[in-house]
């Protein structure tokens, strides 16, 4: 492939091939790594199956080079150079990060190279290099909602705006962080009640724009207060139905209803390190929810609750049965308390989440504490 150098320009030739070889080598290396975190790591087909044809296609470019790679191996003066940067992954993301970019800057280079050797296929690690950044983007997303999605379990408190009512929530969400509690999502449907559904679609019972703002500005105060407080203490926090609440307030994620926008609408505008949650309440829309983007499911009402007027009510078996079925970590939700927790952890859920048995009590940390403590004994039981 390199004849068309004259006679006096071999050696030019010969290092030329060290260039090609030692990036192709490279690329092969972060491609396998990227590979393999795809495919028993987060087990996306999807992803594992676009890296795997890159690598398998952009490979196939060095095969005419083979000879001449094999003849021009010898000293490598770079093999003990070792930067200190080189040995810090900390986490997958850093493992994801640093693959990714030596795929990338080895893409680059055989582009260059390819241009100027006049090989038309140069388009080729052009095309795959603005690939391979979307795709770094997306496993890197992954691994970051999958660290905040740790903290919903083994306990999701919701904070519930029924409770508002009768309690300040700024203290109630310091007394249940208190208790130790690690993820909370506010939900308010009491300043928003001026609306119904009607065939899946939101309908005003009086037309007061006035009144909506209102409502609307009450929720975002609030969140704005609670949001501040789980910044500061560590704690996860998620808005549930109101994307542009989440938003506003930079929260961790949202979590959705049937009802609500598509998941995968919300993760376009969503930032890629947000999670989503998704309420379902059947096998065919946890399938679902996997397929557009959800990052956990909630499965309930397990149990009649007085927090959600006309909660559908489900049979716990539904959770074995969709955990058989779905990759996703699944939390258990409705009526969920102290004495009948154990009737629903059988079931394989990964987590509950509770409003009442942590709210309507005389103290919310206490409450906390004692369903945390239930939830840790069963964990270290089943390890």
């Amino acid at each position: 492939m390199l004849e068309f150098l004259s006679s006096g320009m071999q050696k030019l030739a010969q290092r030329i091939s060290s260039i090609l070889d030692a990036n192709f080598g490279r690329l092969s290396e972060g491609l396998r790594v990227l590979e393999d975190m795809a495919r028993f790591i987060l087990r996306d087909s999807k992803i594992t199956k676009k890296l795997k044809e890159m690598r398998h296609s952009l490979l196939a470019e060095s095969r005419p080079f083979d000879l001449e790679f094999l003849n021009s191996r010898g000293e490598d003066i770079g093999a003990s150079l070792f930067a200190a940067d080189e040995s810090k992954r900390e986490n997958f993301c850093d493992l994801v990060i640093a693959n990714a970019k030596r795929a990338e800057e080895s893409l680059r280079v055989l582009e260059e190279y390819f241009k100027f050797l006049k090989i038309l296929s140069w388009r080729k690690f052009q095309d795959n290099r603005f690939l391979l950044y979307n795709i770094e983007r997306e496993i890197v997303s992954r691994f970051l909602r999958q660290e905040k999605t740790k903290k919903l379990f083994p306990l999701y408190i919701i904070l519930d705006a029924k409770y508002f009512e009768k309690r300040n929530p700024v203290e109630l969400l310091k007394k249940v962080i208190s208790g130790g509690a690690k993820a909370v999502q506010i939900r308010d449907k009491i300043n928003n009640k001026f609306l119904f559904r009607k065939n899946q679609v939101f309908i005003p019972k009086f037309r007061n724009k006035e009144s909506e703002i209102k409502n609307k500005n009450k929720i975002l105060e609030t969140a704005l207060k609670l949001k501040e407080i789980c910044q500061k203490a560590n704690v996860l926090f998620l808005v549930n139905d109101y994307v542009d609440i989440a938003l506003a307030v930079d929260a961790d994620g949202v979590h959705l209803g049937k009802d609500d926008l598509p998941i995968s609408a919300v993760r376009k505008i969503l930032p890629f390190d947000k999670i989503i949650g998704s309420s379902v309440h059947n096998l065919k829309e946890a399938k679902k929810a996997e397929k557009e983007g959800a990052d956990y499911l909630s499965i309930g009402a397990i149990y009649p609750t007085l927090t959600k007027e006309n909660a559908v009510l489900v049979k716990p078996s539904l959770i074995r049965e969709i955990k058989d079925r779905v990759s996703l970590p699944i939390i258990a939700i409705g009526g969920i308390n102290k004495n009948n927790l154990d009737e629903v952890m059988k079931f394989g859920v990964d987590g509950i989440a509770v409003a009442k048995a942590a709210l309507d009590k005389p103290n919310p940390k206490t409450a906390v504490k004692g369903i945390l403590s239930k939830l840790n004994n069963y964990f270290s039981k089943k390890i």
